[in-house]
């Protein structure tokens, strides 16, 4: 049985109109939807998931706020940190959680989200009937809440909610991530540490103040708590961090090298961070390193050649990557990725006379603004997605004398 076929009473919520939970409590509205058809329909359709694999995913799916689009990296994350999907015989955990996500899509428990006229659904959105009926749902099978602890903004409760068997602290609404002092000390198997942006606008963001994990405290000091990750290295069971987006972080503590059950460290967006410990071989179940987009970033790690299951972003080691400016031959080969990464680019490469961009996936050579290049034989061969007529070429190429 499909929910995506399953008719709503009360017509669509969706939208600027839509009546507040507090309108429909008072209205009488939810105590309907809970007796309803379609909230019985909907326990068959959820009882009909072919898996508890399923089940406790969709699950995961009640927490965010009404109509919130969600991005689909971190909800795999924290699937993977969890356990909730693990590597098979023939696919890794992340290839499950790309099927489950489909099977979720397929059932209509979330809707996907295409940005930016990608083909590629990287965001998803769960309709509020279905949010309020995993809500409940989630009450009969207390999946989520039991060993969870959520961080909403101006709750008191977020902390004092987390107990020494706590698996999971998720950041839900919480920009400012001030935390009493103890917090992390009290907690004894923690899995999964979710503090940084899970939405897919940039315009959430979240600012960490904390002496011990960030080096630039110049102006910000309004936290609830006294500031501390004191105790971060002895989650000795912690699988999965996240800090991504988080801004003003400048540095990692040494004390994330004691995490010795990590497997996913996404640190994606952090524009601040500058520096990782200088040797990560200690991380030995690594599987996960994301650095896309820390523009301050200098280099990779020491040690980072001796995880033999990480997957490092590719976006991160290209962005490390350097030239030196009076580079006369430049000759890529099987570019994996889409964009033309920050180097490549005219100021950079001021003496350049050789350009050869052969095989990958680059889609597109355009410039920010209208430098132009001093190249004068340029081959872009085996480029499948590269669209870009020869008359564009040469107004970006001004100095061209071989174009193959």
């Amino acid at each position: 049985m499909s929910f995506s076929g399953m008719q709503f009473p009360f017509g669509e919520v969706v939208g600027e109109d839509q009546a507040s939970s507090e309108e429909w409590l008072r209205l009488g509205v939810e105590e309907k939807i809970y007796a309803s058809k379609a909230m019985s329909n909907f326990r068959k359709s959820f009882d009909c998931l072919e898996s508890c694999q399923l089940k406790a995913c969709s699950l995961c799916l009640s927490i965010f706020p009404e109509n919130s689009i969600i991005k689909k990296r971190p909800l795999i994350y924290w699937w993977m940190g969890e356990g909730m999907v693990t590597k098979t015989n023939n696919r890794t955990s992340e290839e499950v959680g790309e099927s489950v996500f489909k099977d979720l899509i397929n059932e209509g428990f979330i809707i996907p989200i295409c940005e930016n006229s990608s083909p590629n659904i990287n965001s998803c959105m769960v309709h509020p009937w279905v949010r309020r009926m995993l809500i409940v749902v989630a009450t009969w099978k207390p999946s989520i809440g039991h060993h969870h602890a959520l961080l909403l903004a101006g709750s008191s409760d977020s902390y004092s909610a987390m107990t020494e068997d706590t698996l999971t602290v998720f950041n839900v609404t919480e920009q400012y991530l001030g935390f009493k002092s103890d917090w992390l000390s009290k907690l004894k198997t923690v899995e999964v540490l979710q503090l940084g942006r899970w939405q897919s606008s940039v315009k959430h963001h979240m600012e960490v103040e904390n002496e011990n994990l960030v080096v630039d405290l110049k102006k910000k000091k309004k936290v609830e708590y006294d500031v501390s990750l004191n105790g971060l290295g002895t989650q000795t069971s912690l699988r999965y961090l996240s800090l991504r987006g988080v801004s003003r972080l400048t540095a990692l503590p040494r004390s994330v090298l004691n995490l010795i059950s990590l497997e996913i460290l996404d640190l994606r967006a952090c524009h601040s961070l500058e520096k990782l410990p200088s040797d990560v071989s200690a991380l030995r179940n690594l599987t996960h390193l994301d650095v896309s987009e820390c523009y301050l970033l200098e280099s990779m790690p020491k040690g980072i050649e001796e995880l033999s299951a990480l997957q490092l972003s590719t976006e991160a080691v290209l962005r490390s990557f350097s030239v030196p400016p009076n580079l006369k031959k430049l000759d890529l080969r099987c570019l994996p990725i889409t964009t033309r990464p920050n180097w490549l680019e005219p100021v950079g490469l001021i003496s350049l006379e050789k350009l050869y961009i052969r095989g990958g996936e680059l889609s597109s050579l355009e410039l920010q603004d209208e430098q132009k290049w001093k190249v004068k034989i340029l081959l872009l061969k085996y480029l499948k997605n590269l669209k870009v007529d020869k008359p564009k070429l040469h107004e970006m190429f001004p100095e061209l004398e071989y174009l193959e």
